[in-house]
């Protein structure tokens, strides 16, 4: 019960029952930080532990949590006195999954554009365009995909008057908080975009490559961009891109465009990162040759357009198996939650699972440069977990406990509410309410 609904708050206003009131509220709030000190220091005893650092699971393990972080895990751990139990015989743990490429917090309805802050339409601007500024907190999809394990995610911008479609963060979904803005910067090399320079895929290429060549002679102070020139705020923001190494992430499919990007990212010594790549498994060598992560649609194995002709359903596996750090990703914000199924199918074409588990966890925190040990499940990581009720990559399986920082987190959203409120039909016509 939420504060809010003791009777106290909406009773009687004399003195003596707003003092009995006040030590009421003073005493819930004291056990209230009482709960939340017990809340973290949790042990999840009896589990198969998904590590991602190694290719088996620990079997039948404990885990400890404590202040967020995980601070021991292993068969022999022993659970101190004050430990909330967690009993998961029978269950797999893994770390909460990391959605590499969503508009979460910035989308709520595709349709209605008054509730879509992802996407420029007529403004000047690109690179510099920085998202994090728009994450809703509130939004209701966060709740959704939390419940079923996703716990972070990349809410990226989407391509609008500029092939630079702007900068993403990466949110964590309990608390709706952006915990790292500007993790990269985002841009297009695809089909669509090339109306964005005059129809050609080859002025795609000349233009990114131009930009690039300006940067290198860029002084803020000086510059006065000419026609067809990005803006100061642009060249501001692909500067700091390039100095400090932040991640440019661009959504390519074609195998010559995927060459193409690769020698630009060699020449001018970018952190590249590329999306969608549906011909990625012909340049799986070079990609893994120059350490190039590759955010993969397990499911794109349809052609959208021309630059998709050589899509596959095993694209993932056989990047893996030639060392491509690979990324998964659902592409809608309202599905994100259906990853690791996505997971499982690239598993059915080749994948091994352990590789698998880490395209969406520990490969995504890397690529976009959270903390060393983020999306992994060993000692001194953050205690981002999922209680699963049996293989995760299984359709039938659903989370019993997610944890963030530690902190076990509501396996219910508003969609739950409502089913739980309008389930028994025959209550509700009692009550009055008409389905006609």
């Amino acid at each position: 019960m939420n504060l809010t609904d003791k009777p106290f708050l909406t009773g009687s206003r004399s003195n003596s029952s707003w003092l009995v009131g006040l030590l009421f509220l003073f005493g819930n709030t004291l056990f209230g930080y009482a709960m939340t000190a017990q809340a973290e220091q949790t042990a999840i005893v009896g589990a198969t532990v998904h590590t991602v650092t190694q290719a088996e699971p620990v079997v039948n393990a404990t885990i400890l949590i404590e202040d967020g972080v995980i601070t021991a895990l292993g068969k022999d751990v022993s659970v101190p006195l004050g430990y909330a139990v967690v009993e998961a015989a029978g269950k797999q743990v893994t770390p909460g999954i990391i959605e590499s490429y969503s508009q979460l917090g910035l989308e709520e309805v595709g349709a209605i554009r008054s509730s879509v802050d992802s996407r420029l339409e007529s403004v000047s601007v690109g690179a510099a365009f920085d998202v994090q500024y728009g994450v809703n907190p509130g939004s209701t999809l966060l709740a959704v995909n939390l419940m079923e394990g996703v716990t972070h995610a990349v809410t990226a911008p989407q391509v609008g008057p500029s092939l630079f479609a702007g900068q993403g963060a990466v949110i964590d979904l309990s608390k709706g908080k952006v915990i790292l803005p500007r993790a990269a910067v985002f841009a297009s090399a695809s089909a669509r975009a090339s109306i964005l320079v005059g129809g050609s895929r080859a002025e795609v290429i000349g233009y990114l490559r131009q930009v690039m060549t300006d940067l290198a002679s860029f002084n803020p102070r000086r510059y006065e961009p000419a026609e067809g020139q990005l803006p100061k705020r642009d060249m501001i923001a692909l500067k700091t891109m390039q100095r400090t190494g932040q991640p440019l992430v661009v959504e390519v499919h074609r195998a010559n465009e995927i060459r193409e990007l690769v020698k630009l990212a060699q020449a001018f010594d970018l952190n590249l990162v590329l999306r969608g790549a549906a011909e990625a498994w012909q340049e799986a060598d070079l990609l893994a040759a120059n350490s190039i992560p590759v955010i993969v649609d397990v499911l794109g194995n349809i052609p959208d357009d021309f630059d998709q002709l050589g899509a596959r359903m095993d694209n993932a596996a056989m990047l893996t198996a030639a060392g491509v750090q690979v990324l998964f990703t659902v592409n809608d914000s309202h599905r994100a939650r259906q990853l690791r199924q996505y997971a499982g199918n690239a598993v059915a074409e080749g994948m091994a699972p352990h590789a698998a588990l880490a395209a969406m966890t520990a490969n995504v925190a890397r690529a976009f440069g959270l903390p060393e040990k983020v999306g992994t499940v060993q000692v001194g990581a953050p205690a981002n977990l999922v209680v699963w009720n049996g293989d995760p990559l299984e359709l039938s399986t659903w989370p019993e406990h997610v944890f963030v920082d530690g902190v076990s987190v509501s396996l219910e959203s508003r969609q739950t509410r409502l089913f739980k409120r309008y389930v028994d039909l025959e209550a509700g016509k009692a009550s009055g309410f008409s389905y006609q």
